[in-house]
């Protein structure tokens, strides 16, 4: 089970962004490091359809189109994320949405994740507005992790987190990413010894 992109080029203002990155990526956490504005969060975006691009992206060695991505892959931003009035609204909403349909929502485990990422002191219908940053940030990877994409796209994780919560966000990765591909953009260096497989993005090219 492999992830590829193959010749992946994206400007803006005639500036090249992503200078044809050709790669594989395998199961398990596929880390991608480099410096800010190195394009990390872009190429993430881009190989959601979120931006236009030019290149290809196959998966299982089959070119996959944007229908193909929302379906099965799963985007966790740095932030930005979309909110319900609750927390079990804001978790429900993408099962609503066309290419989730055939997924079912599991409430228990919605609780129990809850639980894990320190946020079990909130009822699942309380208002989000009560979340800080770092807490929201973790309901948008819990509600990505429910409705278990095949490919885990997640940018900067644990940007908001004190060092003890993330390396619990990453010792999950770590279970949840073993039978599916996960890519995760981090400037952490622990978070180096949860991957399996290391890649830098510099000047718009991807090595490892």
């Amino acid at each position: 089970m492999c992830l590829y992109v193959k010749d992946l080029r994206l400007s803006f203002s005639d500036k090249e962004i992503l200078k044809g990155i050709s790669s594989k990526f395998g199961k398990g956490i596929n880390l991608i490091f480099g410096d800010s504005g190195s394009g990390k969060s872009t190429l993430l975006k881009a190989m959601c359809f979120l931006l236009k691009f030019n290149g290809e992206i196959a998966f299982k060695g089959s070119r996959v189109d944007e229908r193909w991505i929302k379906k099965h892959c799963k985007l966790v931003r740095q932030s930005g994320f979309y909110t319900e009035d609750t927390i079990v609204e804001t978790v429900k909403k993408p099962f609503e949405f066309k290419y989730n349909r055939d997924k079912i929502f599991d409430e228990k485990k919605l609780s129990e994740l809850l639980n894990f990422f320190g946020l079990g002191k909130f009822s699942v219908n309380d208002r989000v507005e009560k979340l800080s940053g770092g807490e929201l940030q973790r309901l948008a990877l819990i509600r990505a992790l429910l409705l278990e994409p095949e490919v885990l796209l997640a940018d900067e994780p644990t940007s908001n987190l004190d060092e003890g919560m993330s390396l619990k966000v990453y010792e999950f990765l770590k279970e949840f990413c073993r039978d599916r591909v996960c890519i995760v953009v981090s400037h952490e260096q622990y978070s180096k010894g949860f991957a399996d497989r290391v890649y830098y993005l510099k000047d718009g090219v991807l090595n490892g």
